[in-house]
Formats: structure tokens, C-alpha cells, sequence
């Protein structure tokens, strides 16, 4: 009798080690590839970038050049072209004249900062036949100047649509010059002037984008320093006009 119940007693344990038990190890096994225990077990132990190598292929945005609202970066233009009014007054034979004309830039720039710039201008003016003390008249004189100009741009560029800028520009100048006075009796006048030689000019703006491609040269001041008739000739030029980018 006790080796009967024995027997029943082994088989029953038997029975349950065979279903009972599989059966929590599977509960287990399938609770653990759940997508919230696997989100546990993620927020619970991260894994490091470093490990997986995707440290390395992660970059800001900015590092690739790109302008971002954050960057900073204020986008530039490749060419500028500008076309304006010009007035150029300067010193001649004890007189100063005005002459008025025309200016044209063309700007290749070579980063955000940094560009090169060719300027050409000409001018036509004359003073006044004016009395020196009452005494001494001085002469009228008549002045053509063009102006062939070329060197560095610097810009700083700010993202309300304006852009300041400076330049030192070097080249030639041409002239050609007389001088008039019917009130100078019995005086020689020198006659017709044409020379052409050399000229700088140091001098810099402000530019106003009103939409994409145009703008307007609200202002630009130069000093021009030129060598013409073997006479040194001190400039100021102001010029305003329209601006076009590419």
C-alpha cells in the first residue's frame, strides 16, 4: 500500500515538473520581450554612443556648412553690381571744383567678409572765376576726371538687411583740364591739360537690401588722392545709387 502511494506520489510530481513549471518560464521569457518591459529595460540601462560607433556620425547641423536659424551665418551674395550718382569735388589752382557724374562697382566676393572690387567713375565740373583779395582773379578751370579703380572689399554683413562696408582701392586716373579768365589781361593761361597717372581711394557705405536682388547705396564716401598735370590732387567723392546681387 505504501509502495502504491509512493509511486502515485512520484508520478504527480513528475506531471507538475513537466507542465507546471515550463509554463512560468515561458510567462517569464515572453514578459521580458514586451514592448513596455523592453522600454523599462532601455530607460534603465542606455546604451553608449561611444560603444555603437554612432558618436562619431552624429553632428550639429552647423558643422556641415549650412546656415541654421542658430548658426549665425548671415547668407552673402556672389557678385555685386552697383550703379549710382556721383559728385566729386576737389582742389584746383588755388580754387576747389565740383564735377558731377556717374559710378559703377562690380564686387566678386570671396566669403562672407572679404571681396574684390572694380570701380570705375567719371566726373565733369568747373569752378568760378573768382577774385582773389579783390586783387588776383583766379581763373575758371574745367575739369574731366575718370577714375579706374581696382582692390579689397570688407563687409559686415547683418541680417536686418543692411550691409556696411570699406574699401582701399588703387588704379589710374585720367584728366583733362583748362583753365579760362577773360579778366586776365596780358597773363598767359596754361592751355589744355590731358594727363593720366596714378590715383587711390580709401573710402567705405552702407547698403539697404529692400528685397532679394535689390538694394539701394544709401550712402558711400571716398577720399581720392590723384597725380595729374605733375600736380597732386586731393578728392572727396559721394556717390549713391542702386545695387544689384547674384
Amino acid at each position: 500500500m505504501k509502495k502504491r502511494w509512493a509511486v502515485i506520489t512520484a508520478a504527480l510530481g513528475a506531471f507538475l515538473c513537466l507542465h507546471v513549471f515550463p509554463t512560468s518560464a515561458q510567462e517569464v521569457t515572453d514578459a521580458r520581450n514586451t514592448p513596455g518591459v523592453l522600454a523599462l529595460e532601455s530607460e534603465r540601462a542606455p546604451v553608449p554612443l561611444a560603444g555603437t560607433g554612432l558618436a562619431g556620425r552624429i553632428a550639429p547641423a552647423g558643422d556641415a556648412g549650412i546656415p541654421t536659424p542658430n548658426s549665425g551665418t548671415v547668407p552673402y551674395s556672389k557678385l555685386d553690381i552697383y550703379a549710382g550718382f556721383s559728385y566729386l569735388n576737389d582742389g584746383l589752382l588755388f580754387t576747389r571744383v565740383s564735377a558731377y557724374g556717374w559710378n559703377l562697382q562690380a564686387t566678386l566676393n570671396l566669403s562672407q567678409h572679404i571681396g574684390l572690387t572694380a570701380d570705375f567713375s567719371g566726373h565733369s565740373g568747373s569752378s568760378k572765376n573768382v577774385m582773389l583779395l579783390g586783387i588776383l582773379p583766379i581763373p575758371q578751370v574745367n575739369q574731366d576726371a575718370y577714375f579706374f579703380l581696382f582692390g579689397p572689399k570688407f563687409t559686415i554683413r547683418v541680417p536686418e538687411k543692411f550691409e556696411m562696408f570699406g574699401h582701399f582701392l588703387v588704379g589710374a586716373a585720367h584728366g583733362r583740364l583748362s583753365a579760362a579768365s577773360p579778366d586776365l589781361v596780358g597773363i598767359a593761361l596754361p592751355g589744355f591739360v590731358k594727363d593720366t597717372n596714378f590715383a587711390s581711394a580709401l573710402g567705405g557705405g552702407v547698403d539697404y537690401f529692400f528685397a532679394k536682388h535689390w538694394g539701394w547705396r544709401m550712402i558711400q564716401g571716398d577720399y581720392l588722392f590723384s597725380q595729374l598735370a605733375n600736380s597732386p590732387i586731393h578728392s572727396i567723392r559721394i556717390t549713391t545709387g542702386i545695387v544689384w546681387r547674384r
